[in-house]
């Protein structure tokens, strides 16, 4: 197993109080009795003393190290208030908590009280009147943080902006309350309405972070992997290595509730637990939580603790795939139960696909067809029903290569794209119908489209399809509840392309670490309507700042979309009036710089004829005003000159 280092080297070491005070002759014995009892729950290093005093009398503790902070905590547990004997009665605690209260005062002195500091609102964006999203944009040396405003005739208002904010590159937490910067030195947070310095988490050189799910811890990783308290900023532990070839970043997965957090190694996977960072083992004799030969790839249910792994042929044994849910038994240990297994034959490669509510699992089979001889590949989709009954598996199979796959955010249908002609792909949409008993159903295929990515609306419903890279930014916008385009577009040389939260509008941009021309970002609305666009100088980056999950249930947010259409009209009217509001400030203060500019002129010539004047009186003598020298008639005269001339006989 790879284990990380303890943070502290001393939290193997115990101290045990609570001894006889024995003279010299009597050591050896005492020493021989407290060792014997100190190994029974452990194996004790050299490093076992009895303190003695001036006069070679024992002074009533002892130090004993174990090899292990678990064998240490296990002593603990085991000796502390047991008696050696009538009048003696040991008490036990760890080395390191000795030292953290070992210089506390006798005497209780009260703290001052200080004046309260109230703290600043940490999620403020989210109350804006107009409901408007934010945005981080990078170029050159610059970060901003922007409010979209589509309804301000095409302007954007900024939040922040500064130079050198960060030295490499900027991201959002999940939820959005922290904007992490990259630095030499490590990481640091930012937030709040002025966003003001949160933390710092030092690790030299960092080049990847990842958040928990719910931003309570942070993982920074350079030549090894550190894991962060975000509210307390502690380093909880280190780990060793980093993202490899076969297994990429994020290094470790997060279960849905941030309660563990666990990463693959070969043959194994390691399930370690949040709350003490200590790796769970429901088998004591065995280093590791899963040992799992041959173990290729594993992934979390995103809403539940079900983790699901897969395993290649070996042999005569079959591939498959095991989904696992992990539960606390009466006695606190974790158990792993066995949900489901599916054996599968002829496995090139598998990927696995969670829906965001965990009500379904897409397991892509690339794997050689049955009667080919050439060994062509097929694509089968075994799509797991995970709330159905012996949770039920659909199957579709695709003949051709499979180019992109991707399902609909709260919702049961999917998209794939595929073909084996890249100009001649293929966008088909599917449902699961009932996430319990439904049929799989084709809803739409659409031939012959430039594209190979699925954008999918984190609100469903919508969906952007996109041909990046070879295909020059082309992009349809569908509704795939109507199945009908909405419109479409090009952004030459696109690389990305991003939803905001609230699925209404997408951000398509050039990074400059991709291509060093037509650098810049465009926004769309959710259907296809371009209101911005704006080229920048080496720009670099683009990303929408997320937004937490509402609070209302699902009751509720299902009664607000039945009477959306009821409160459209009042939708539209405000935003007319707010049209026409803008419109009217332009054209105030349109009238106001013409006002300006008239008034200027207007000095300026009342100036000008004051000083006409005074150069006029000291002039007079001159015979001409020097206002007048523009006033002049101009006469042009054209003059023949005879340059050469020469004369020649003809014959």
């Amino acid at each position: 197993m790879e284990d990380g280092q303890p943070i502290d080297q001393l939290d193997n070491i115990i101290i045990v109080d609570g001894l006889p005070v024995v003279p010299p002759e009597k050591y050896d014995k005492l020493h021989a009795l407290i060792k014997k009892i100190s190994n029974s729950f452990g194996c004790v290093t050299q490093r076992f003393e009895l303190p003695k005093d001036e006069k070679d009398f024992t002074t009533g503790f002892a130090f004993v190290e174990y090899q292990s902070k678990a064998e240490a905590e296990r002593a603990i547990t085991k000796m502390h208030g047991q008696s050696l004997d009538k009048k003696h009665v040991f008490a036990v605690c760890l080395f390191t908590d000795w030292l953290k209260f070992k210089d506390i005062p006798d005497e209780y002195v009260e703290p001052k009280e200080e004046a309260y500091q109230p703290e600043e609102n940490m999620m403020g964006w989210l109350l804006d009147e107009a409901a408007r999203e934010q945005y981080l944009v990078r170029h050159d040396k610059e970060t901003e943080v922007w409010w979209n405003d589509p309804l301000v005739l095409g302007k954007q208002s900024v939040a922040q902006k500064r130079k050198d904010w960060t030295e490499y590159i900027a991201r959002w937490s999940p939820l959005g309350t922290y904007m992490a910067t990259f630095h030499t030195q490590g990481v640091q947070l930012w937030g709040g309405p002025d966003f003001k310095s949160l933390g710092r988490f030092p690790h030299t050189q960092v080049q990847l972070i990842d958040f928990s799910p719910n931003e309570k811890f942070l993982v920074t990783w350079f030549n090894n992997l550190t894991v962060w308290d975000v509210k307390t900023k502690q380093k909880l532990r280190i780990f060793p290595g980093g993202p490899t070839p076969d297994h990429g970043w994020p290094v470790f997965k997060w279960s849905h509730d941030e309660a563990y957090l666990a990463k693959i190694t070969e043959d194994n996977i390691h399930i370690f637990d949040s709350s003490t960072m200590k790796l769970v083992q429901p088998d004591p004799k065995k280093a590791t939580t899963l040992f799992i030969p041959r173990v290729r790839a594993f992934d979390w249910s995103p809403t539940e603790n079900i983790l699901s792994y897969w395993v290649p042929e070996d042999g005569d044994k079959p591939a498959r795939v095991v989904l696992l849910k992990l539960t606390i038994n009466k006695k606190g240990e974790v158990v792993f139960e066995q949900v489901t297994q599916k054996n599968l034959f002829r496995v090139v490669d598998i990927k696995m696909h969670w829906q965001s509510n965990g009500e379904f699992l897409c397991v892509k089979v690339d794997r050689y067809s049955k009667s080919s001889n050439d060994k062509k590949k097929v694509t089968n989709f075994e799509l797991f029903r995970m709330k159905a009954k012996a949770i039920a598996v659909d199957v579709v199979e695709l003949t051709e290569e499979v180019i992109a796959f991707a399902w609909e955010p709260k919702g049961s249908r999917f998209a794939v794209i595929h073909g084996d002609n890249p100009q001649r792909y293929s966008v088909s949409f599917y449902t699961m119908g009932n996430p319990k008993n439904g049929q799989v159903k084709l809803l739409k295929s659409l031939p012959k489209k430039s594209a190979n990515h699925l954008f999918w609306s984190p609100k469903g419903t919508h969906i952007v399809i996109a041909g990046l890279k070879s295909f020059n930014g082309i992009l349809e916008f569908w509704n795939v509840q109507e199945l009908e385009l909405t419109g479409g577009g090009e952004h030459f040389m696109c690389t990305d392309v991003e939803w905001d939260p609230s699925g209404r509008y997408v951000a398509t941009s050039v990074s400059y670490y991709r291509h060093q021309m037509e650098n810049g970002y465009t926004l769309w609305t959710f259907q296809g309507k371009q209101f911005l666009s704006l080229a920048r100088e080496k720009f670099l980056q683009f990303q929408w700042r997320p937004r937490p999950a509402s609070v209302l249930d699902e009751k509720r947010l299902k009664g607000i979309q039945r009477t959306i259409k009821d409160r459209a009209a009042r939708y539209q009217e405000e935003e007319k009036a707010f049209e026409k509001m803008e419109a009217e400030n332009i054209t105030r203060q349109k009238k106001e710089k013409m006002d300006q500019f008239r008034k200027f002129v207007k000095e300026t010539k009342e100036a000008m004829a004051v000083f006409t004047e005074r150069r006029r009186a000291q002039r007079k003598n001159c015979g001409w005003h020097s206002d007048d020298e523009s006033c002049y008639r101009t006469t042009e005269e054209y003059v023949e000159e005879l340059i050469s001339f020469e004369e020649e006989e003809l014959a």
